[in-house]
Order: structure tokens, then sequence, then C-alpha cells
């Protein structure tokens, strides 16, 4: 049964991903999507008695329209366990890399989960890239995501696909919340460092990352930032 505070907080966070007075119907009509249609890349990276590690790149139409969406994943087979088992999406924070992935992907495996984790192909930090085009790449996210269990369901039979959970941090976490919402084929979720609205998180972290981009911003767009904006109002 889902969990009806993990839907309302995911819900919340979808006011930065769609923008405006939008009816619920009318933003999360803008994650319809086709399926992929087709797989560039399905190779192993390794493999040992206890698992296997498949790295899969797939094609398919941007739900955005402008490009094609690329979809990569890296899959961990469960080897020790036989029959079908359920199959945990692992959404990394916004610093995505491998050794992450893997860890996380060993530690569920030996739970006797199947695991995946998803490379983000999005560039959350490009001071370049207009503010409301975090728009789409929140669609994009998601749509990967749901281009993955699609993947999931017509070629991995050991996957046990009435247990798919997804786990998420930080970021990941916001694109996990969202995706649980929406697609009905994500039976739970597991959010880490997860919550609030991810402008206001924009607005004020203290995050590295997230400041970094924060000030270049306000400098591009000649803004000034909230704490000097006291002493601006006070100049002759």
């Amino acid at each position: 049964m889902k969990f009806i505070t993990i839907i309302i907080l995911s819900l919340l966070g979808l006011n930065l991903a769609f923008g405006g007075e939008l009816t619920l119907e009318q933003k999360l009509s803008r994650f319809k999507y086709l399926p992929y249609n087709k797989i560039i890349k399905s190779s192993k990276i390794k493999e040992t008695w206890s698992y296997k590690r498949n790295f899969v790149h797939l094609e398919g139409e941007d739900p955005n329209g402008e490009k094609k969406l690329q979809t990569k994943f890296v899959y961990v087979k469960n080897k020790r366990s036989t029959g079908k088992k359920p199959l945990i999406i692992i959404i990394q924070p916004i610093y995505s890399y491998r050794p992450l992935g893997n860890f996380m992907s060993w530690q569920l495996m030996k739970e006797g989960f199947h695991a995946l984790y998803l490379d983000y192909q999005e560039d959350f930090s490009d001071i370049n890239r207009p503010l409301n085009e975090l728009n789409t790449m929140f669609i994009s996210m998601v749509t990967r995501i749901r281009t993955t269990i699609d993947y999931v369901e017509k070629n991995i039979p050991e996957v046990d696909t009435s247990k798919i959970g997804i786990h998420g941090i930080s970021l990941g976490g916001v694109l996990a919340g969202m995706a649980y919402s929406i697609d009905k084929r994500i039976e739970a979720a597991s959010l880490i460092v997860t919550g609030g609205r991810f402008s206001n998180t924009l607005s004020v972290s203290s995050n590295k990352l997230v400041r970094t981009m924060r000030e270049g911003k306000f400098k591009q767009l000649e803004l000034i930032p909230l704490k000097n904006s006291r002493k601006y109002l006070k100049q002759p």
C-alpha cells in the first residue's frame, strides 16, 4: 500500500516541475510519453559467482519534444537467489557517480534484491540553462525512470515486476517521489534527505553545488541576493 504522506510530499514538489496555476490533471499530462524505441547498447560490465552487472543504453522520444531521450542505467543481477526477486531502482544525489551506485546495489543484493541505478544525463548545475528549463529536466528524468521499468518488464525475466521499489537521496529523492506518485508500477518508495519545495532549496540551500549555481545565476541575471536586499533598499 502506498504511503499517502509520500504522495503529498511528491505532489508539492510538482509545483516547480510544472510552474503556473495548472490543475493536477494538466501537470500530470506533461508526463505522457512513448516507450523507448531502440536499445543502443546492452553489455556486461562485470560478472562474479554472486552477481552480474550490465550497462544498458536506451533511446526514445523526449516528452518535451526537443530531442531524442537517452536513458542509461546499470543493472545488478543477484545470482545468489533463484526465482523472481524484487527490484530496487536507485536515484542518486546530484553528485551522481558509479562507485556510490555500485555500493548501494551491492548492499541491496546482499538482502536478496536485484538493483539498478540511473545516470542523470542532465547537468542541474549549469548556470547557462534557463531557469524554466528545470521543468523539462524533471519531466525528462521521470520519463527515464519509467522507460527503465518498460525495459525491465520486457527484458529482465528474473525481476518480479509486481514488486518494484524506488530509493532516492537528496535530489534523487525528489525525482523518486515524483516517479512514485505518477507510475503505479512502483509499489514502494524510500526517500532520504528529501522534502519541501525544490524552489526553496535552490533559494536557501548551503550545499556547495547549489550555492555556486545560485550565485552564478544571480550574477548572470543581475539580481540582488536576499542577504544584500536590506542594504540595497537603504541606499539613497
